[in-house]
């Protein structure tokens, strides 16, 4: 069967859309009633295959659509494997296998090779400072059942990451999501000039308005003389600030927020 897919747009709210696709399939359904005369899902099972491409998806939560939309399904009774699947926003390329199961849930890994911070800009439609650039490759694991699916992912810079004056040798970003809670399980930021920033937090995603979160970092080993003469700060030459360690404590909600800092300098030198 060859189907125009924008049908489904009739069991879609009015915020997101099909503006195109191509659905070719040739399946076989076996299924049963309840003594209720109800589709009895336990029993049912779809074997085949189904294509699905030149999709094209809108959402009003995107500035711009979804395209490229491209997938084989391979249907093995109460199992679908996905292959050959991947859409395009913007630039940004995402591809993904797996398989989902009626009764072991969903097994599917996706990856975006490359995203720059000028792509995200774009499809977020937000602005950044002109002063911040690098590009990211995302690796995520979809699991769970499917009433809860849990997302496990990983995020890591491709190239050096430059903020102002400074750059990033390494970003890596380390997280957990399901839809009730984001958990940043470990960030770590090694610039080039020295030091290390790790990180961890979470934030409260069944309240979206105001998004409760805490986030806690530690800086150590930052030589801060070094950025001193990165930034031009001139100190006479029996002054040397030292090393610099940190600690930060925040929490908060996206309208107020709270942090408390604790810091300490080694091996600094001083007249007196």
């Amino acid at each position: 069967i060859d189907l125009r897919a924008v049908w489904v747009n009739t069991f879609l709210p009015d915020s997101l859309g099909l503006a195109s696709g191509l659905l070719t399939s040739n399946l076989d359904i076996e299924t049963a009633l309840t003594e209720n005369n109800k589709l009895d899902t336990s029993a049912t099972e779809v074997t085949g295959t189904a294509y699905f491409k030149e999709g094209e998806f809108l959402t009003s939560v995107l500035s711009q659509p979804v395209e490229d939309i491209s997938s084989r399904l391979v249907f093995k009774g109460q199992r679908v494997e996905l292959e050959e699947t991947g859409l395009r926003l913007d630039d940004v390329v995402l591809t993904a296998s797996g398989d989902v199961d009626v009764e072991d849930g969903y097994d599917i890994t996706a990856q975006i090779p490359s995203i720059s911070l000028l792509q995200i800009e774009r499809i977020a439609d937000v602005e950044l400072p002109d002063t911040i650039d690098g590009s990211f490759r995302l690796n995520t694991q979809l699991a769970g059942e499917l009433e809860s699916p849990e997302v496990r992912g990983k995020l890591f810079n491709l190239l050096p990451v430059v903020v102002d004056r400074l750059s990033i040798e390494t970003v890596a970003a380390d997280f957990d999501l399901t839809p009730e809670r984001l958990d940043l399980t470990e960030l770590r930021i090694v610039p080039e000039a020295g030091g290390r920033i790790v990180a961890e937090g979470n934030a409260d995603l069944t309240e979206l308005d105001t998004l409760p979160f805490e986030l806690m970092a530690q800086a150590s080993g930052v030589p801060a003389d070094v950025y001193a003469q990165i930034y031009n700060v001139s100190l006479p030459p029996e002054i040397a600030i030292g090393t610099l360690s940190a600690e930060l404590d925040a929490i908060g909600t996206l309208k107020e927020q709270t942090a408390y800092v604790a810091w300490q300098l080694t091996e600094s030198t001083y007249p007196g």
